[in-house]
């Protein structure tokens, strides 16, 4: 007999900015060298208590009973990614609720939504709902900036979200709209100005592509 219970626990999803364009660009071999480097990053960030329950692609589900754990485990992985070059940005979703426990999987509304909030994430951000902000217990550790309402299709309430901060601006750090690899614009391989916005490239590849789309 299989074992089943509800929960309430908060979950992290991340997943890497771009990754089906970069394996386009890139090429397979590229894309599993960083999917082997992006989860050796992600086993490094965990904190106490907080552990890496799913992976699919480049997908991670991570999970705790102590969001203040969780949230600090984001903050570490964003570190460790925006440290490193020629890497893709990462969207990261927080959010706490009751949850099923079957077979040693995870199942519910909560996580749907820790996805929903997850996707809506801009390259870099780290969007928490509401409910996982009301479970953090030192609030005062955190840059917290909230973003507003919002709707997600197929919910019926709106989600109101929240963006966790990094203390350390990383001014320099710029992505390749093309395959969402990080860059430091002042080391940027390509550099292309098109109508006074300044857009910058690891490749050739990366410009020709986007010069494609801007035509």
């Amino acid at each position: 007999m299989s074992d089943q219970k509800e929960t309430t626990l908060s979950f992290l999803i991340a997943d890497l900015a771009g990754y089906t364009a970069l394996t386009e660009i890139h090429g397979d071999q590229s894309a599993l060298e960083l999917i082997e480097k992006y989860l050796t990053f992600v086993q490094q960030s965990l904190s106490l208590n907080v552990s890496l329950v799913e992976r699919v692609g480049d997908e991670v589900l991570i999970v705790s009973e102590d969001s203040d754990s969780l949230a600090d485990t984001a903050l570490k992985l964003l570190d460790k990614i925006e440290d490193e070059l020629h890497f893709p940005s990462l969207h990261l979703g927080l959010h706490t609720g009751p949850v099923i426990k079957k077979n040693g999987k995870y199942f519910g509304h909560t996580i749907n939504l820790t996805s929903r909030i997850c996707s809506y994430s801009k390259g870099g951000q780290i969007l928490c709902s509401q409910k996982f902000i009301n479970s953090i217990k030192s609030k005062f550790n955190y840059n917290l900036m909230k973003i507003g309402n919002v709707i997600f299709k197929n919910v019926r309430e709106e989600i109101v979200l929240y963006s966790i901060v990094p203390k350390i601006n990383k001014e320099y750090i710029v992505v390749d709209p093309v395959c969402h690899m990080q860059l430091d614009k002042r080391s940027a391989p390509i550099k292309l100005t098109l109508d006074r916005n300044d857009f910058y490239f690891c490749s050739h590849d990366c410009k020709e592509k986007f010069n494609s789309f801007s035509q």
